[in-house]
């Protein structure tokens, strides 16, 4: 014989009804509790244009691009984000998160644009690397919790986070362990960068010197990456001109990598005939980021050649759209005074950019040699 099932009674509908009730209602009271004491953490300690940098530093790691800070209101912020992006390098997944970003996305836009929005971990971890590195050796207080996260699987950030540690610089050193590890992965590029991280923090110049020159010919990432790690080290980098020379001269490889080399050769300093006698030629070449490069190296080398690559250098900043010579001078560390012979030339360029590149060299010769002439009086 079947039996039906027999329905609920009313008592226990409604006592299910009440429990019911009782978990949405605390669930609630959590999530708004949550909600304000969030808010007021967000709203108190240092401002930043009237704002607080914790919401500053909310917005920077949002998964939302639009509500994103420009990289020069990063800087701005200064020191007093370092320690809200390195919270940022914590953050983990949980379900209370998501069951929040739920919550919050079911509530009417006025409400729900007042209220806290955690996103993807992932993302705030990857957009707080990239501002400690920004902030350069300001972020030093991240070094430990960068280090943490070379080569760690979930975050697989580890190409930002050796870029971070070399912006750090010298006060990363705690890190060298863990950088170290990675000069010998099998991923070209990888050891590329973290060769780079050991110059930049410990100053190795055995170590840097062997993984650049060996990665010349790891294909054109590594390459481009190697030939930069050169120009960094400057004269250390020395016994490397030979493999830049054979780089710059050999015309089936790519334009990028060799125009590095010849920047890289001008910022070593080694000014011999071979080295002069590879940019003549290279500065004759169509490409012109291979020509401006060249142009740098010579104007840095041998004041022989600032005829030539003085105009050359005002074309390459142009073509590079710098809206200032001076600036783009600066970066480059040439001496513009050692230029000006050269510059009446280009005040009748047909090319209004290079006359107004000229018009401000000038000014800029002119503003520092006046307190010179001036202080014998």
């Amino acid at each position: 014989m079947i039996l039906d099932s027999q329905p609920p009674s009313k008592s226990r509908l409604a006592a299910e009804v009440k429990r019911k009730w009782l978990v949405w209602t605390c669930s609630l009271f959590i999530f708004a509790g949550t909600a304000i004491l969030f808010i007021r953490s967000s709203t108190s300690g240092t401002l930043y244009q009237g704002k607080p940098v914790r919401y500053c530093v909310d917005r920077l790691c949002d998964d939302d691009l639009k509500k994103h800070l420009s990289v020069g209101e990063v800087k701005g912020i200064g020191s007093a984000a370092v320690p809200y992006l390195k919270a940022k390098l914590r953050v983990k997944d949980s379900q209370w998160r998501r069951q929040w970003d739920g919550f919050r996305d079911r509530l009417p836009p006025k409400l729900r644009n007042a209220l806290p929005h955690f996103g993807s971990p992932e993302m705030a971890r990857f957009y707080a690397i990239q501002h400690l590195e920004h902030h350069g050796p300001a972020a030093k207080a991240a070094a430990p919790d960068l280090a943490g996260l070379i080569n760690d699987q979930l975050t697989n950030q580890t190409f930002s986070v050796l870029q971070a540690l070399s912006a750090i610089g010298p006060d990363a050193k705690a890190a060298l362990p863990s950088v170290r590890q990675e000069c010998f992965s099998k991923d070209a590029l990888l050891r590329v960068k973290a060769a780079k991280a050991v110059w930049m923090i410990g100053r190795e110049t055995n170590l840097a010197l062997m993984i650049f020159t060996h990665s010349l010919s790891s294909g054109k990432s590594a390459e481009v990456d190697s030939t930069h790690g050169l120009s960094l080290m400057g004269p250390a980098a020395v016994p490397a001109v030979p493999q830049l020379l054979s780089v710059l001269r050999d015309t089936n490889r790519d334009a990028v990598v060799r125009g590095n080399s010849a920047f890289a050769l001008g910022q070593i300093g080694f000014a011999g005939p071979e080295v002069v006698s590879a940019l003549l030629l290279a500065v004759k070449e169509h490409d012109p980021g291979l020509r401006g490069n060249s142009a740098i190296a010579l104007w840095r080398l041998d004041d022989k050649y600032l005829q030539i690559s003085v105009p050359i250098a005002f074309e390459f900043a142009r073509d590079l759209a710098w809206d200032s010579f001076v600036k783009f001078a600066k970066a480059n560390q040439l001496d513009l005074r050692r230029a000006a012979p050269f510059l009446q030339d280009l005040r009748q360029s047909e090319i209004p950019d290079i006359r107004r590149f000229t018009e401000e060299a000038l000014r800029s010769i002119q503003d520092r040699t006046e307190p010179e002439s001036t202080s014998g009086l």
